[in-house]
């Protein structure tokens, strides 16, 4: 995710495989250059990007389609798989909140807006709603949406602190 949202972007090429052809015919002294380059270049592909995110990705998981749409293929397979039965059972919702996905995409999110802070002070202020959002749209699915697969009893919270302080520290 990192090289499609942050290098491919930010060295102006439009594919990995152009990307890692340039970044071999570049020396390793030249890098830096040549990525502050581009990144000048670039800075309003960042301020759409967040924009994007805000209103499509969250967007896409506030009104939860990715739930709907398995709902309704699994909810089907099982009316048909019971059609025949001597046996029948109830249907049962078994779709998860895939919390690692959602961790990982937000603390990629916010390496990418932490980075380009500096360069383009507005990114905080598009990317600020989009933690918003996120962070009530991932409360009221966890909360009222999802089975709940376990109790984690605060284990997830332990080690979102120590990723979040790493994105710090890096940046």
């Amino acid at each position: 995710m990192m090289v499609n949202t942050l290098f491919i972007p930010l060295t102006g090429v439009g594919t990995i495989k152009a990307f890692l052809q340039a970044a071999k015919d570049q020396k390793v002294t030249n890098w830096p250059s040549w990525i502050s380059q581009g990144m000048l270049l670039q800075y309003d592909y960042f301020m759409v990007y967040f924009i994007q995110l805000t209103f499509l990705s969250v967007g896409w998981w506030f009104l939860d389609i990715p739930h709907h749409i398995m709902h309704w293929c699994s909810e089907r397979r099982h009316t048909k798989k019971m059609k025949n039965s001597v046996r029948k059972t109830k249907f049962i919702d078994t779709y998860a909140f895939d919390l690692g996905y959602h961790s990982s995409y937000t603390l990629v999110t916010y390496a990418i807006a932490m980075a380009f802070c500096i360069l383009v002070p507005y990114v905080l202020f598009v990317a600020t709603p989009f933690f918003f959002f996120k962070y009530y749209v991932d409360k009221y699915n966890l909360t009222f949406v999802y089975n709940s697969e376990f109790m984690g009893v605060g284990t997830i919270r332990k080690q979102m602190i120590p990723l979040a302080c790493f994105c710090i520290i890096t940046f």
